[in-house]
């Protein structure tokens, strides 16, 4: 996160993020269904300061590094062979968050696909969207020489 000064109102921050998404269901006798994604996501935010308080906004690019989905006594055992994951992700983040001294702050975002990462499955009639609730705890690490500090 971008230091902030009492006239900077507007910030910019970008992240490198490894994140794991995934679903668990499991609808009346038949066994779970469980999807698990792993994404390297890049997102750029930008943030509104009031006081202690930001909100932030904005696109994020995600890529799938792997995946397991695991789906019992269904009738097509591997749906990834005819209904594969998309590779990319275009996201949108919302979020707000607080910070707690000059250091250390905690935020709450929203992180949902705009583009589906994956088509219509057998017995489900729509196509399949990302959508996360990220808790976070963040520590602003400066070097000992950084005349701001």
């Amino acid at each position: 996160m971008v230091p902030v000064k009492n006239e900077q109102k507007w910030t910019a921050q970008t992240e490198l993020l490894l994140i794991d998404k995934g679903i668990g269901a499991q609808t009346g006798n038949k066994s779970p269904h469980h999807v698990n994604l792993h994404y390297f996501e890049i997102p750029v935010l930008f943030q509104y300061h009031r006081k202690n308080i930001y909100f932030e906004f904005g696109p994020g690019l995600g890529y799938l590094i792997n995946y397991r989905e695991h789906l019992y006594a269904n009738q097509t055992p591997d749906l990834v062979i005819k209904h594969p994951f998309a590779r990319s992700e275009f996201s949108f983040n919302v979020g707000i968050g607080c910070a707690l001294n000059k250091k250390w702050t905690i935020g709450l975002r929203l992180n949902h696909s705009l583009l589906p990462v994956r088509g219509a499955v057998p017995l489900v009639s729509k196509e399949s969207y990302n959508r996360l609730l990220a808790l976070s705890v963040t520590r602003q690490i400066k070097k000992a020489s950084d005349p701001q500090e």
